[in-house]
């Protein structure tokens, strides 16, 4: 007996098109063509609504769109502005053929003696028409309509186009010094049908826009695909998705289309990078994230060079953190972690990558002319100039001798590249908050797993001491050394741990070392005090303590081989820097920097009786209180950094349900911290009076960068032990569902907090930078730079009365019973510090060379060496001359202090690569342990 037939199947829309199916790489190839010729479709057909767009000239929120326009005015309840002999008016470009309305008043007073003639031009010339007014018609104030018919070509334009508005003038006299053209009211740009019956959209905008779209519906499909949802209801789904997207876009168009027409461009950048993101982490998996953040540090340096804009950044971010997230849920791939840490890096510079700059002018006023003057001199050969010969009029400057060049020379790398100097700086100080981040990522992983370790991390770059030196101080210096320092706490880990490399141990940590005091030497001196003493003293008092078991002599023996290197790395780091610093600490006497010192106990330390210096002490930056740039207002640690570091000690000393308690270095953490806070309050003024060199700090308040660095590893432990808590409450064990629900929950939660009380709850004023490009010489030598740097031999009344005549300082003179001569004497400047002078003297008498005195200088005659000296209100070189011609030769060399520095820091140079040879042939060691 036969079978019957099995019963058919329902049909299903699959079903009937079973090569749009997402099963094999042709469905998924077809279902893709299909979308973005629909996509094409729907993008022409929202065209097709013939969008309209209008400028109302004269209300508010014109200046958006208008461009060298005279103030609103109201006629009659109508609004209005005068244009000038050139005008634009910004319009989005809607398609062809499009036509363009302007309702204005060509008028001019009675009696008129001539045509008013004007012209509508569209994108440079590409469409212009022009218009005459008779004498009659302009003699009376009426509104008229003006028409520009714009072409049926297809219009190519990424961006928006300009209508100018090009017009004859007039003055209305009787104190009016305004040249008038004529009033505008209002204009419109509309698409209308062609022949053919419909409008071409603009050709560019129309195809970025379909292809952001398309990026996104790929990676719906991409995601389909692989996760094997292929079942019918699957694939309805997807379609859905798809099809839902497309119709969010054109309602868009619908019912918002001053934004969609303005921003096309703008909305499909914000599609497309996004989608092909994700195209890439799914095509690649995690082979993908160095690229992608490869791409991201592309951006950045584009948004650097102005060309690339802060809003497209904050996409590619947004996009990032939520690939992180999904790969690294439980924040465990290390890999993840940095990039997941770098991004909240690169939002906390959020000003800097806005264009805008500090609130403080010591940027504008120093850093600046620092590095184009450090800028021209390298592009002349001088590698490391000690004299800046085009500051002061051209007179001189000591600044590269004392200012730490650290953050002068990473700068000038991002120059040499082309980039601006200001932006330049904004490489570096973005560069290093991520780069200190990360540092402070691999401090906490000694102690925490990478989840609180990522906690740390951004706790470290919101800190709000931090982004008071980055947005509100300007401290170059200071902010750039804020990438170091984790590095330092990293190495001092590494030199009291005796199974790491002696050799790697003691290179890393004398290297970072000599970079902090080559950055910011006041913070490196300082951290002997306020970090590496304290931390290694209370680390080898809790080891000695735990390797007693072992035997006292053995416990001591390890204790002083600690100690040891400690010692030689420090040791070494400062005999690297010593080219800097042994010459800008013994030679300090001979500029102003010891007579200015800003140290102010009265107002540097926190009285406790004072509600308003404490209510300072822990609040936000205020906005200015004054149009002038200044420190009204300083963040030293916010609140909630407070509380919660606070809580991170309390809750680790306290036993909870589970989870292993790291005693020592939350200790430690909290001893440094509370120390540094102590240290700033009034009754411990006879320490910062008396013990030597402690007024150098200038400002108490700077032990805030050790609060900084060791604040956000108490918050750490704070996560993990609520972590732990919650654990315990809720019965969830590690690798379980709850655990890993919870474990992200609290790590965002904790980092919303931090970046919001360390950001959002800072108000801060940023100014746009007002240098872009490189100074010229002339710009160069108005400045006398920093009053620290000055030499000691230029009075205040010989810098005010260069300032006030410049000119009449700069030439060199032959004086006799002090009064000039008129004895014959020129010079000529043959490199930045070689000068020659030709002098014919009558008789004997004194040479002044308008050139301030300082260490180094050296003039010699037929290759002999000449006394020299300075006159007493300029502080210029002067020099006693015979009778007769002489040609002279003036030049900047080292004097024995520098070449010693130079000389030692190539002896620990040595001295670190032949320890680093000579260790790298044995084993840790291991005799100790």
């Amino acid at each position: 007996m036969n079978k019957p037939p099995p019963l058919a199947k329902p049909k299903t829309l699959v079903s009937f098109i079973p090569s749009f199916s997402l099963k094999d790489k042709k469905g998924l190839r077809n279902v893709l063509v299909l979308l973005l010729l629909i996509d094409l479709l729907v993008i022409f057909a929202l065209y097709q609504s013939q969008p309209k767009f209008t400028v109302n000239i004269g209300i508010a929120g014109d200046e958006n769109y208008i461009d060298n326009f005279y103030e609103r005015e109201a006629i009659d309840s109508s609004n209005y502005r005068w244009s000038k002999d050139q005008s634009s008016v910004t319009l989005p470009v809607v398609g062809t053929p499009f036509t363009i309305e302007m309702a204005a008043i060509v008028f001019r007073p009675s009696p008129t003696t001539k045509l008013v003639n004007f012209s509508l031009t569209w994108n440079e010339s590409s469409l212009s028409k022009s218009f005459d007014t008779p004498t009659d018609k302009a003699a009376i104030a009426e509104v008229a309509t003006y028409i520009l018919e714009g072409s049926a070509k297809p219009e190519l334009e990424p961006q928006n186009g300009q209508l100018v508005v090009k017009t004859d003038t007039f003055s209305p006299g009787k104190g009016d010094s305004r040249e008038l053209g004529i009033l505008v009211k209002q204009v419109t740009i509309q698409a209308h049908q062609n022949s053919f019956g419909f409008v071409l959209p603009p050709l560019l905008p129309w195809f970025w826009v379909v292809l952001g779209m398309f990026s996104v519906q790929g990676c719906l499909a991409l995601i389909f695909s692989r996760w094997k949802l292929v079942n019918r209801a699957a694939q309805f789904l997807f379609f859905f998705f798809a099809l839902l997207f497309l119709l969010a876009i054109a309602l868009l168009f619908l019912f918002a289309p001053t934004f969609y027409l303005n921003q096309t461009i703008v909305l499909g950048t914000y599609l497309l990078l996004p989608g092909l993101i994700f195209l890439t982490s799914l095509i690649l998996k995690r082979r993908a994230f160095p690229w992608l953040a490869l791409g991201l540090a592309l951006a950045i340096i584009a948004n650097l060079y102005l060309s690339f804009d802060f809003s497209l950044i904050l996409v590619i971010c947004l996009a990032l953190l939520l690939l992180c997230l999904i790969y690294n849920l439980s924040f465990e791939h290390t890999g993840l972690n940095l990039l997941f840490i770098s991004i909240f890096a690169t939002l906390a510079s959020w000003g800097l990558l806005q264009e805008l700059t500090f609130r403080t002018a010591d940027a504008e006023r120093h850093h600046y002319y620092w590095l184009n003057e450090l800028n021209y001199l390298i592009r002349q050969g001088e590698l490391y100039p000690r004299w800046a010969p085009d500051f002061a009029f051209g007179h001189g400057f000591t600044i590269f001798n004392f200012y730490a060049p650290t953050s002068r020379y990473l700068a000038e790398i991002f120059v040499l590249a082309g980039m601006q100097p200001a932006f330049a700086f904004h490489a570096v100080l973005i560069a290093t908050s991520a780069l200190g981040a990360i540092g402070m990522y691999f401090v906490a992983r000694q102690y925490l797993a990478g989840s609180f370790s990522v906690v740390v991390a951004i706790a470290y770059i919101y800190n709000p001491y931090r982004l008071a030196n980055l947005y509100q101080r300007g401290a170059i210096g200071e902010t750039i050394v804020f990438g170091f320092l984790p590095f330092l706490l990293l190495a001092l880990n590494m030199l009291l741990k005796l199974d790491i490399s002696f050799g790697r141990a003691i290179l890393f940590g004398a290297g970072i070392y000599a970079l902090i005091l080559c950055t910011h030497q006041l913070t490196g001196f300082f951290s002997l005090f306020f970090l590496v003493g304290p931390f290694i003293l209370l680390n080898l008092g809790w080891l000695l303590w735990q390797e007693k078991k072992s035997g006292w002599k053995l416990a001591i023996g390890k204790l002083g081989w600690r100690i040891w290197r400690v010692g030689l790395a420090l040791g070494l780091g400062v005999g690297l820097s010593a080219f800097y610093l042994l010459p800008a600490f013994v030679e300090s006497g001979n500029v102003k920097l010891g007579s200015l010192l800003r140290y102010k106990p009265n107002t540097g330390l926190l009285n406790l009786s004072n509600p308003v210096r404490l209510g300072e002490w822990v609040a936000r930056i205020e906005a200015p209180k004054s149009p002038v740039p200044g420190l009204d207002n300083l963040a030293w640690i916010g609140v909630s950094y407070l509380v919660l570091a606070g809580l991170g000690l309390l809750l680790t000393l306290i036993p909870m349900y589970r989870g292993n308690r790291q005693i020592a270095p939350v200790i430690i953490a909290s001893l440094i911290v509370i120390v540094c806070l102590v240290m700033q309050i009034n009754f411990t003024r006879p320490f910062w009076d008396n013990v030597p060199f402690m007024r150098y700090i200038e400002l108490p308040w700077r032990l805030m960068i050790f609060v900084g660095l060791f604040a956000p590893l108490l918050i750490g432990f704070l996560a993990e032990r609520v972590i732990h808590f919650s654990g315990g409450l809720l019965k969830t064990q590690p690798g379980t569902i709850g655990y890993k629900v919870i474990l992200p929950l609290v790590i965002l939660v904790f980092i919303g907090v931090l970046g919001y009380s360390g950001a959002g709850n800072v108000v801060l004023t940023f100014r746009p930078v007002g240098i872009y490009g490189n100074y010229s010489l002339a710009d160069i030598s108005r400045q006398f730079g920093d009053a620290y740097y000055i030499p000691v031999q230029v009075t205040e009344k010989g810098q005010a009365l260069i300032e006030a005549n410049p000119d009449a300082y700069t030439k060199p003179f032959i004086e006799r019973n002090n009064q000039p001569v008129s004895d014959t004497v020129t010079m000529e400047q043959t490199s930045p510090f070689r000068y020659q002078v030709e002098a014919n003297l009558s008789q004997p008498g004194t040479l002044t060379i308008p050139v301030f005195y300082f260490p180094g200088w050296k003039l010699t005659s037929q290759n002999q060496t000449l006394n020299i000296g300075y006159s007493q209100t300029f502080g210029f070189i002067t020099a006693q001359l015979p009778a007769g011609t002489q040609t002279l030769e003036l030049s900047f060399e080292d004097t024995p202090i520098r070449s010693i520095g130079v000389a030692l820091s190539v002896i620990s140079l040595l001295s670190l690569g032949g320890i680093f040879v000579i260790s790298g042939r044995k084993k840790p060691e291991k005799a100790l342990n």
